[in-house]
């Protein structure tokens, strides 16, 4: 991947957190995963995601 985009699609942005792609549909229906919707596909900012990993992690090591 590409380390200068600064959106991914549902594929990639699993990778990235090491989940499967199912778990990302289902955070970001949640609202605790933001996404962007363009026409009608759906995409995440990598920032966001590095967020949420770090929130995540926070009080865990």
């Amino acid at each position: 991947m590409d380390d200068n985009r600064i959106l991914v699609d549902t594929i990639e942005a699993a990778e990235l957190l090491s989940i499967s792609p199912r778990q990302v549909y289902v955070l970001a229906a949640e609202g605790r995963l933001q996404k962007v919707k363009i026409g009608s596909s759906t995409r995440y900012r990598v920032v966001d995601l590095i967020q949420f990993a770090e929130d995540n992690l926070k009080g865990v090591i």
